[in-house]
């Protein structure tokens, strides 16, 4: 099951709650992308090939805890918090557009799709990873309400965010994401898109779980918590 869409549209929220109700495992593709961000920024490095290099044998695992928190471990590290900082995430976007670093990762990723099913977001899941999925969901939401949830979640991990300055990065996200020539943000042609802007988290959660279920991926009968 895939779900892309821009930040801020709850899309790690929703995995995680599929991914736990179908025991699915789950994959955060956008934290791949932060952690190797997050080196590179450390290491103040900035060849692709020394990146790479480094891709080639980098070992990320997420541990999906009871509450829906999720752990992020880089090479046995936990980086959970670090990899959501605004600079992060910039960079983040930046390396995303280097064919090399997106084709080294693009293997990392599908080594995820194991049994007994795999649930994952990001912002060419659908289109380019996993072209196959069974089910595909593009989530959406207006800027505005997206900057909203962002600041929400910054402070409930004690991280400060100028809301102007939030605003405009996400605004330059949104645009380096979907203008990129490489893996373009954008719905695949078979998802069903939502717009998490006019639902709650839960409303967003029925209505994607209904879409599993006509999909076969899940029983009608099975009690969803």
């Amino acid at each position: 099951i895939t779900i892309d869409g821009p930040a801020g549209v709850g899309k790690g929220t929703l995995a995680c709650r599929l991914a736990s109700c179908l025991q699915f495992h789950y994959l955060d593709s956008g934290a791949l992308y932060r952690s190797v961000a997050l080196y590179a920024l450390k290491m103040r490095q900035t060849s692709a090939i020394d990146l790479v290099e480094w891709i080639s044998g980098l070992s990320v695992d997420f541990q999906l805890n009871k509450d829906l928190s999720v752990r992020v471990l880089l090479n046995g590290e936990d980086v959970s918090q670090a990899i959501r900082a605004e600079a992060v995430s910039r960079k983040a976007s930046d390396l995303a557009r280097i064919p090399e670093i997106r084709q080294e990762l693009l293997a990392k990723q599908r080594q995820f799709s194991t049994p007994a099913g795999l649930v994952t977001d990001g912002r060419d899941m659908g289109t380019v990873v996993f072209p196959d999925a069974a089910l595909k969901i593009y989530l959406d939401a207006d800027l505005d309400i997206r900057v909203g949830r962002r600041l929400q979640q910054l402070k409930k991990s004690n991280a400060d965010a100028d809301p102007a300055t939030l605003t405009q990065s996400m605004r330059c996200r949104d645009r380096h994401d979907t203008e990129r020539s490489i893996a373009p943000l954008q719905p695949a042609s078979n998802a069903v898109v939502i717009d998490s802007g006019q639902l709650n988290a839960r409303e967003v959660f029925e209505f994607a779980l209904q879409q599993v279920v006509n999909s076969g991926l899940h029983s009608v009968g099975h009690r969803v918590e």
